[in-house]
């Protein structure tokens, strides 16, 4: 679904590992971060799946700076699995929560499109 949405955008799903986490979410960064600095032909990074705990979600600002928006689509996994990552990117202002959708219209891709643009925005 979000890549319908942000066709633009490169996207990264990384596996669960064996390494440490603070060892996982830096080879994570130092990919976005390439990919950033490299990559001219998209407007960003979309890390599905990423992090999957609140350590690598801290450990992710920090190699990053911060993170520029965390989205949660809603009914693709269990919301009680995710609960302290989801109130960790709340907290911090960042997360924007979508309900999943088999199919999409124009018009709900606009609209997501635009919500997604305002919440990073006003993040900026």
């Amino acid at each position: 679904m979000l890549f319908r949405v942000l066709p633009t955008f490169r996207f990264v799903n990384p596996k669960p590992s064996s390494e440490t986490d603070e060892i996982f979410t830096r080879n994570i960064a130092q990919d976005i971060a390439f990919d950033e600095k490299s990559n001219s032909t998209s407007n960003g990074v979309i890390v599905q799946g990423f992090p999957f705990n609140s350590s690598q979600a801290l450990l992710l600002d920090r190699y990053l700076n911060g993170v520029n928006l965390a989205i949660h689509v809603r009914g693709q996994s269990s919301t009680q699995e995710f609960a302290s990552l989801l109130e960790y990117y709340d907290v911090r202002g960042t997360l924007l929560e979508i309900d999943h959708q088999e199919s999409l219209t124009a018009q709900a891709v606009e609209d997501l499109q635009t919500r997604i643009a305002l919440a990073m925005k006003s993040d900026s």
